[in-house]
């Protein structure tokens, strides 16, 4: 078994698999709202073959996170949520473990985190910047507040920056309220990362009135398929644009290839979790993409959430992805320490 997610609920040893050779070493653990009895300390020895990680709940899982330290050194992906997180009461402490967690890993390739802090990214930056592959930084209450202050978490500015100390990130996921029309700054900042090849733009969009088919996001009136394929063009051009005033002998330029636009709060909330995963509202997503992957014709879907029928809950964007034939089947049921 490669994939499990607990809760706090769970009164069986954590890693009771059974005994033998012939059971394949944990690979993937992923724990939500999870507490951990201290006399059962011991059983997290068995745990340096994971190579994903994945914490979400509230002040508990930084205990989590300390245990796991120093345990788990061949870690490559991990994903950290906890609610609350940039409260100036937790982020102090979730910053000092963190970094000692982030010590004690070899190489970083993936890391998630949800509603915390952008401090935290430069300690990822100066811990594994080099090694990072993919990053998606999340705020999900971000698009319920200050809602004609801010567009994005990042300018232009931090994108930029975060570009020349991220080389080999490939895949890239932020916050974004588009606001009646396309954010020209925000994936101009985006196409700055060289290796850059897929973009996950999140967006909870504000509802309007109630229509025949229930509540209706108000971006329904402007967002469709030709406006998503002028967003993947326009990052495809500014990527060109920076590669051709960039000095070559830096590091290599990738095409980009990949757009997606999500509507709607994708990824289960930490407080009521096994609620959460039923969605209120639609939600749904444009999927924009290169026909046969080379510049050119461009192939947009749009695809709803079937979290209902998957047994991962936590991973909606990506069966909606594989449903589609878009992402690889093998990869989601593998965990998300494949993607």
């Amino acid at each position: 078994m490669k994939y499990i997610t607990r809760s706090r609920r769970d009164s069986a040893p954590l890693f009771s698999l059974g005994s033998g050779d012939s059971i394949p070493p944990l690979r993937t653990l992923c724990l939500t709202n999870f507490a951990v009895d201290s006399e059962r300390v011991n059983e997290w020895d068995r745990c340096h073959h994971i190579r994903h990680l994945g914490l979400d709940g509230g002040a508990e899982s930084l205990e989590l996170l300390t245990l796991f330290t120093g345990k788990t050194p061949d870690v490559t992906s991990l994903a950290l949520r906890i609610h609350d997180g940039t409260s100036p009461d937790i982020s102090d402490d979730l910053y000092s473990r963190l970094d000692k967690f982030l010590q004690s890993v070899n190489a970083l390739e993936a890391f998630t985190a949800y509603d915390l802090s952008k401090d935290i990214l430069r300690l990822l930056v100066s811990r594994h910047g080099p090694n990072l592959g993919r990053l998606r930084f999340r705020q999900t209450n971000f698009n319920r507040r200050d809602q004609e202050q801010i567009r994005c978490l990042f300018t232009f500015e931090e994108l930029q920056n975060l570009a020349s100390a991220l080389p080999r990130l490939q895949r890239l996921g932020i916050d974004l309220r588009f606001k009646g029309h396309l954010s020209y700054d925000v994936l101009s900042g985006a196409a700055c990362f060289p290796s850059l090849e897929h973009l996950e733009l999140n967006s909870n969009f504000p509802y309007g009135e109630e229509g025949i088919n229930g509540w209706r996001p108000m971006v329904d009136s402007w967002l469709n398929a030709a406006v998503v394929e002028e967003a993947l063009r326009y990052v495809a051009g500014e990527k060109l644009y920076y590669e051709r005033i960039t000095d070559p002998t830096t590091v290599p330029w990738s095409p980009f290839t990949a757009l997606d636009i999500k509507v709607g709060e994708w990824e289960p909330s930490v407080e009521g979790y096994r609620k959460s995963t039923l969605a209120t509202y639609p939600i749904f997503m444009y999927a924009c993409r290169w026909v046969d992957c080379r510049p050119g014709k461009v192939d947009t879907v749009r695809l709803r959430c079937f979290a209902k029928e998957y047994p991962i809950e936590d991973d909606r964007y990506e069966q909606a992805l594989a449903r589609a034939g878009v992402w690889s089947v093998s990869k989601v049921l593998s965990g998300p320490g494949t993607l």
